[in-house]
């Protein structure tokens, strides 16, 4: 038998609404638990999960500097991904070309 491994990376940034930190990766953990019992990680395939693992984890948010955040919205070369990468910052300024 040949095994196939994917690795698959989700990061979330959630607004809690009043949702503890422990509720909210409660919820993920189970997320992940159906997707691997009720076959959605295979769909309508012969395919079968042999085996996996997974964490769930608070990290912090990350902020960028300024001028790091210009150049990689420059890099991605369209006005929403500049726009996306200004908000991750916040910074009151435009990003143009």
């Amino acid at each position: 038998m040949k095994l196939t491994h994917l690795r698959l990376v989700l990061d979330v940034k959630f607004d809690p609404q009043g949702v503890t930190t422990k509720g909210l990766k409660n919820h993920v953990h189970q997320v992940i638990r159906d997707a691997v019992n009720n076959g959605t990680l295979t769909g309508d395939t012969p395919a079968t999960v042999e085996w996996y693992d997974y964490s769930v984890k608070e990290v912090g948010l990350r902020r960028y500097p300024k001028k790091v955040v210009i150049a990689h919205a420059r890099k991605m070369n369209t006005k929403a991904n500049a726009k996306k990468m200004a908000w991750l910052d916040s910074g009151p300024y435009k990003v143009s070309r």
